[in-house]
């Protein structure tokens, strides 16, 4: 480690812990409360000349330095969320927000650091600079699939309100976008090199960079292409494509504030709020097809002695389906089990329920011990079981395929939904404990690329905010903003059952990223290394 620090500091290149910041500060820009998007085109440029002339093992510290900022820079509201929702305090919640990005991101990007600096050594210029691009899928496609499996905010996911540009997903998945993005960066990095090469007098730089110019620009229009016919349909009123497939959902946001969650006292109050609202909306005018309370809309199980029985009355006056989210509870004393679980509450029939089966870590799973983040409260807060089965509603409307909270982060899930019939994604999610700017916006801009992936509608219930209705297209065709109070009611259009390309074939598209990326590493790693280091 001292040999590295070593020769970090005494690396040819140009201030690399300033490369790195600019990186990760430019990076954050691309994501809400920002939503610049366009800076992720260029947050990668300051690495290129980084990765070519420093040395594997300090180019694997700079990597692990920069996952950790980007971590840092994009969920600084979990500072306030570790604080005032958690209950740590501020240094605490400032070590375990470090901590989170570097076993989420820092990890990752220290090894992927290091390969890209030892290869450039034994590839040609030209080869090296086309697998930049692959390598970073690769980077996000491991993070997303290995360890805490943490896929926030990937590079692609910054172009979710790009109408055009986010179709491409729903043949790539979220990777060809972040794929896309690396050749912009690669394009800009030799444009830049080409300035001062071309005032000296030479011209290759130039044709370099003109050449990957060129590349940006045909795949950009490849990519933009895939936005044509769904911009058009997205025009057409949600009736006419839906005939008699049209669901009509009223969405609850009861903007419970989150110092009154999870404590006994106020258990009661909070179901009174969902349940007015729910009794204004059915007295208002028509009754929808479906309701919708966020994910622990109620905080204690259904079976709770005091808590359970005006729950139950409530959903025996109901005429309406409900679907919302509970606690449920199984066994008791050291055998009792809990699951965070999706209820379809419906007249006359047992209600059908699904148990969340990925949990969110240091919250209702404690990876590194209940100390780093339990919730501090008095109702049914403990460490969930994750469910077995996929969240599939079959009943006497179109299959629903409920998501629940970060689940609909995961491509694979929503993937998996669509294989198995659903024609309605449904997000429940408790984005309450998202404190501060940014949380919010940025988990509903990944459910927005769920749909476009899928082809689906969703219907998102949120307990502050962001509830929204997207349509396939990812069009946010109706939404009720953070911190308010109130029932958003609109038509979703079912689609005919029709699977996209990558519901079809997967990450097939970061599959080949990462077998082209094994092989240039392989071919590199055969090649014997130039006795002089490669120009800039």
């Amino acid at each position: 480690m001292l040999r590295a620090l070593t020769a970090l500091r005494r690396s040819s290149v140009p201030g690399p812990l300033l490369a790195i910041a600019v990186s990760a500060g430019l990076y954050a820009l691309a994501f809400p409360p920002f939503g610049h998007a366009w800076v992720a085109w260029v947050c990668l440029a300051p690495l290129i000349p980084l990765w070519e002339r420093a040395r594997p093992l300090p180019a694997a510290l700079l990597g692990l330095a920069h996952g950790t900022l980007i971590s840092l820079t994009t969920t600084p509201w979990l500072v306030l969320t570790l604080r005032d929702y958690f209950g740590r305090s501020g240094p605490w919640a400032a070590l375990l927000l470090t901590a989170f990005g570097v076993a989420t991101l820092g990890l990752y990007h220290a090894p992927a650091f290091a390969a890209l600096a030892a290869s450039r050594r034994r590839l040609p210029r030209g080869v090296w600079l086309a697998l930049i691009p692959a390598a970073w899928v690769v980077v996000e496609w491991a993070r997303s699939s290995l360890g805490l499996r943490c896929p926030w905010e990937k590079l692609g996911d910054a172009f979710w309100s790009w109408p055009r540009l986010r179709e491409l997903v729903s043949v790539t998945g979220v990777y060809g976008l972040t794929a896309l993005a690396g050749l912009a960066n690669v394009a800009l990095a030799e444009t830049v090199r080409a300035i001062p090469a071309g005032l000296r007098g030479r011209f290759g730089p130039a044709r370099s960079a003109a050449t990957w110019a060129l590349a940006f620009t045909l795949a950009l229009a490849f990519a933009s292409g895939f936005g044509a016919v769904p911009a058009a349909q997205a025009t057409e009123e949600p009736e006419r494509l839906a005939g008699d497939n049209l669901l009509r959902v009223a969405i609850v946001q009861g903007n419970i504030a989150p110092r009154l969650r999870w404590q006994r006292s106020h258990a009661s109050r909070v179901l009174r709020r969902y349940a007015g609202l729910t009794r204004r909306e059915l007295r208002a005018g028509r009754p929808p097809d479906l309701i919708l309370w966020p994910e622990q809309a109620l905080q204690t199980s259904l079976d709770d002695p005091a808590y359970g029985p005006p729950l139950r009355a409530f959903l025996a006056s109901l005429s309406t389906p409900l679907l919302f989210g509970a606690p449920r509870q199984e066994g008791h004393g050291r055998a009792r089990r809990i699951y965070n679980s999706a209820f379809l509450s419906r007249p006359g029939a047992a209600p059908l329920v699904y148990d969340k089966r990925r949990l969110v870590p240091f919250s209702e799973t404690h990876p590194w011990g209940r100390r780093f983040g339990a919730l501090r409260g008095d109702l049914d807060v403990a460490e969930y079981r994750p469910g077995r089965e996929p969240g599939l509603f079959h009943w006497n409307g179109p299959t629903l395929g409920v998501l629940i909270c970060f689940e609909a982060i995961y491509p694979e899930m929503a993937r998996e939904l669509a294989r198995g019939g659903a024609r309605v994604l449904v997000n429940l999610s408790n984005d309450g404990w998202f404190l501060g700017r940014g949380g919010q916006e940025q988990h509903l801009a990944q459910v927005v690329l769920r749909a476009v992936e899928t082809g689906l509608p969703v219907v998102r219930a949120t307990t502050t905010g962001i509830s929204a209705v997207i349509s396939p297209d990812g069009t946010l065709r109706a939404q009720l903003g953070r911190d308010r109070q109130g029932v958003l009611q609109a038509a979703v259009a079912a689609p005919p059952r029709r699977l996209t390309p990558y519901v079809r074939l997967g990450d097939a598209f970061a599959a080949a990223c990462t077998g082209t990326w094994l092989l240039a590493l392989g071919a590199a790693a055969r090649r014997r290394r130039p006795s002089n280091p490669p120009s800039p």
